[in-house]
């Protein structure tokens, strides 16, 4: 398991995938912060779901998706970790 697995931003798309210039990331989104707090603040993502072990998940890929009750609870923790850090 990776200990430093966290949900640190929530964003919204503007624009869809677009090609990029580095190889090593060759896909690009355009989005906008709505909550965003540094990585070592972040939620860890096995605190956000009961039913599956999420960090399992996110050694096999770069990218999840999560169930309609983990988006909430993952939103509701870092608006209120946002807040805590905003003072």
């Amino acid at each position: 398991m990776k200990s430093n697995s966290r949900i640190f931003a929530i964003t919204r798309i503007i624009r869809r995938a677009s090609r990029s210039p580095y190889p090593e990331w060759p896909h690009r989104l355009e989005i906008n912060y709505i909550y965003n707090v540094p990585p070592a603040d972040g939620i860890p993502v096995n605190e956000i779901s009961d039913e599956r072990e999420l960090t399992k998940s996110i050694r096999q890929q770069t990218c999840i998706s999560l169930r309609d009750a983990e988006f909430k609870r993952s939103w509701d923790m870092l608006m209120a970790r946002h807040a805590e850090l905003q003072g």
